[in-house]
């Protein structure tokens, strides 16, 4: 069996993009890395070929100046060999004429299968394999999240908003592979050796027979006419409540196996269980997930467990300070507690783990 993958090679995302001002164009001039959009694709190529007990996975590619770099990527991680299409004639280039350039490069390839990303990350047109296989004239499934060559059929499990529906149609056929649906390899010590001594096949526009009039700036069906700035984000207003006597304020929420009010100066359990009040045990989920939230506001502590009021209380001067009142949480089988002034997280009373100072 035979995969053709498409990749993009892009600018490194971590990097300020930068338009060329003359042409509107994203600058390219730096080295280009693997789109992470298609390293999926690449990743499901060798898992079908690791599964079908032999094959081959080629790379194919459309990239300025030459570029390599994200091609050598995917060879480290186990492709066999790649071809490039590099020509001056195809800077600005839209999305059709891009279709067309990398259908006329498979077309030479002889694939049983075209797998291919959504969309790229800098173009994002999400159209680009459709074209290629109208272009090549083959079917095309979009969306896969598991794809399955069986005789002369590819079945794909095909992502949609409720699930996923099954599909299928014959080879040789175009798959686009929706991102994270597998886990792409990290390319081995050895793995990226062998990718430098790896073919890569350079063509240009009369190689593929392709008339440079019918792509680039002069054949493209859409143009960037202008690019504005955008607006600065203005500095927002901050309110401060001089009256805040707590050390935080909500709404906090929180999802523990176990918990309590508790008064922390007599360490006695108050809520759900405790020795005073309006005890309401079965607010309590033990040993089940509960969801406790918490709002401060001002002088003002309002609890809900499991949906359910369970205090509601306006501090005093100085009654905190006299008989801190607490949350203890259980979780990870570790009792958590959270004192609401200055929220001192412990996992022990002696053994304070992170202190935030309370506000005056």
């Amino acid at each position: 069996m035979k995969v053709v993958v498409c990749v993009k090679q892009i600018p490194d995302p971590a990097l300020p993009g930068e338009l060329d001002p003359s042409t509107n164009y994203l600058k390219r001039d730096d080295k280009l890395i693997l789109d992470e959009s298609d390293s999926y694709g690449v990743e499901m190529a060798l898992q079908l070929v690791e599964s079908a007990g032999g094959g081959d996975v080629s790379l194919v590619s459309m990239a300025p100046n030459g570029a390599v770099g994200g091609l050598r990527t995917a060879l480290a991680m186990g492709a066999e060999d790649a071809v490039l299409v590099s020509d001056a004639a195809l800077a600005g280039t839209d999305a059709l004429g891009t279709a067309k350039v990398l259908a006329a490069a498979i077309s030479r390839m002889s694939p049983d299968l075209v797998l291919a990303g959504v969309e790229s990350s800098d173009g994002y047109t999400g159209t680009v394999p459709e074209m290629i296989a109208a272009a090549l004239n083959i079917p095309s499934i979009t969306f896969a999240k598991q794809i399955q060559v069986e005789g002369g059929n590819v079945k794909v499990q095909r992502q949609t908003e409720a699930g996923y529906d099954d599909v299928e149609c014959p080879t040789p056929a175009l798959v686009s592979v929706t991102a994270g649906v597998v886990e792409p390899r990290y390319p081995s010590f050895k793995g990226i050796m062998a990718a430098k001594k790896k073919p890569v096949e350079e063509l240009d526009l009369s190689a593929l027979g392709i008339d440079s009039s019918s792509v680039g700036k002069n054949g493209a069906r859409q143009e960037t006419v202008q690019v504005t700035e955008a607006e600065e984000r203005q500095a927002g207003e901050i309110i401060e409540d001089k009256e805040q006597r707590f050390g935080f304020r909500g709404p906090l929420l929180m999802f523990c196996h176990d918990w309590g009010i508790w008064d922390a100066h007599r360490r006695n359990r108050i809520y759900p269980e405790g020795h005073r009040g309006n005890f309401r045990p079965a607010l309590e989920k033990k040993g089940q997930w509960n969801q406790v939230e918490i709002l401060v506001v001002g002088d003002r502590i309002r609890m809900v467990g499991n949906g359910e009021l369970v205090i509601d209380m306006t501090d005093k001067p100085g009654m905190l300070q006299a008989s801190p009142i607490g949350l203890q949480l259980h979780g990870n089988g570790k009792p958590q507690e959270f004192r609401f002034r200055g929220l001192v997280l412990v996992d022990d009373p002696g053994n304070e783990l992170l202190t935030l100072s309370p506000k005056e």
